[in-house]
């Protein structure tokens, strides 16, 4: 984004009415045009230790954001302890997790480790019990109480057990989750009948690696099969365990049950994964 277009935007109007946090980006919208009004002032070593822990400002920013969101009449203690509780939030989802204990035993000692490098070894060493009561208590607009009924409240992080979510991950997660349960739940695909005379037929004309025919195994067959049966199957291993042979198993087998070429998409989380699917399918 340009300077101009941020500046543009963070010198517009609020939104009205008040933008509900959920990944549609109204809340990163709102968050820009109040930067500059920013909730508690952490002392400055915080962005110090925020940069060797792999913790940009914007991300330190973004949780003075949310704790400045809380009441006005809001101890200052327990301001400090949203803020430090909002810390270990953002951090954790920067490093892939979508939640955060928060809460017992468990919570405590992660708090204490994920502070620890952020605020200080004393610090990080009072703040588990001052969060630990705020999560039970809740603040309004911001964080609700561990009591609270199932309903997600549109509020930025969202406690669930003994956990606090960002609002955002959590409600996508939710979306995996329904969409998971569906596919679990759903009838077969094929019949298997049909699927075992495909995956005959893939068999007797095995790919070739080299000069060699290389059929699947056994238990690559039995993985094929159960995929083309099923809306949803995971298959794991380390490199070199065939799931990249299962993959071109599959879509033989797919093909042969009369799925269009068009219809079947393959996917992967890296560029080296991908080029490496790319050139299994083709060459099978």
């Amino acid at each position: 984004m340009s300077n101009a277009r941020l500046d543009r935007l963070t010198a517009a109007d609020p939104l009205e009415p008040a933008p509900r946090l959920e990944p549609e980006g109204t809340a990163k919208l709102a968050f820009l045009r109040a930067r500059r009004q920013l909730g508690p002032s952490p002392a400055a070593d915080v962005y110090a230790r925020g940069a060797a822990a792999d913790l940009p400002p914007a991300s330190i920013d973004a949780a003075r954001f949310v704790a400045g969101l809380a009441p006005d009449d809001l101890e200052p203690a327990d301001r400090a302890a949203l803020f430090h509780l909002l810390l270990a939030v953002t951090h954790d989802a920067r490093l892939g997790s979508t939640r955060t204990p928060a809460l017992g035993e468990k919570g405590r000692q992660h708090l204490r480790a994920r502070l620890t490098p952020l605020i200080g070894f004393e610090a990080a060493e009072q703040a588990p019990d001052r969060i630990a009561s705020l999560v039970q208590r809740g603040v309004p607009g911001v964080l609700p109480s561990s009591s609270t009924a199932t309903a997600v409240p549109p509020l930025p992080v969202v406690v669930d057990g003994d956990h606090v979510a960002p609002h955002r991950l959590f409600v996508i997660e939710q979306r995996v989750l329904r969409a998971t349960v569906a596919r679990v739940d759903a009838n077969a695909a094929f019949a298997d009948d049909a699927i075992q005379a495909a995956l005959a037929d893939v068999q007797a004309r095995p790919v070739r690696r080299g000069s060699s025919p290389a059929p699947l195994s056994r238990e690559q067959a039995h993985a094929v099969a159960r995929a083309a049966g099923r809306r949803l199957t995971v298959v794991s291993g380390g490199p070199g365990t065939g799931k990249t042979s299962i993959v071109v198993g599959l879509v033989r087998t797919l093909a042969r049950l009369g799925l269009p070429p068009a219809r079947i998409l393959v996917a992967a989380p890296t560029g080296k994964a991908a080029h490496r699917a790319t050139e299994a399918v083709r060459q099978g």
